[in-house]
């Protein structure tokens, strides 16, 4: 599906025809996204990655035999560009950054519910408690797949109570 491309700033190009097309050169979703792709035209580039991305966190998001993105579904900009972004971001979390990529990324950091485990030093059935029982984290939903954000992942660490039963005051 993405085989006509041969790098992030050829993808890069295109994804900027179609935000033009959807959205005015204003707002929060707007910014956060250009911002995304500015780093993501600094990755490398992974045919397979991308089109994963693109499934889990922008399923409408699809391209003709030209090589021109459309969008499929039937959402508003805001919403649109954030599934762009979001899918830009997890791209990039997993083929990880290039030698050419900006060492003071803008974009947060984004993990997978296992990779936030790992990160926590947790195993997933603790993991799943937090997220269901406690909801002491919350995470983004993306497509089916829930992500965490290193910032609200730090924030869980530093907020963590010792286990066991608290002491009676």
């Amino acid at each position: 599906m993405y085989d006509q491309f041969d790098n992030t700033q050829q993808v890069a190009d295109r994804l900027k025809e179609l935000i033009g097309m959807i959205s005015q050169p204003s707002g929060d979703a707007y910014e956060r996204t250009m911002r995304s792709l500015h780093v993501f035209e600094r990755t490398g580039w992974n045919l397979y990655a991308f089109g994963d991305a693109v499934s889990r966190c922008a399923p409408g998001l699809a391209v003709n035999e030209d090589g021109q993105f459309y969008y499929a579904g039937q959402q508003l900009p805001e919403v649109t560009l954030t599934e762009i972004r979001l899918a830009l971001e997890w791209y990039q979390h997993e083929v990880g950054p290039s030698e050419q990529e900006v060492s003071s990324s803008t974009s947060p950091r984004l993990f997978s519910t296992e990779k936030a485990a790992e990160y926590l030093g947790l195993k997933m059935p603790l993991m799943k408690y937090h997220i269901h029982k406690s909801k002491r984290l919350k995470g983004q939903k993306v497509g089916h797949s829930l992500v965490f954000t290193q910032n609200e992942l730090d924030q869980f660490k530093a907020t963590e109570r010792k286990p066991g039963r608290p002491v009676k005051s």
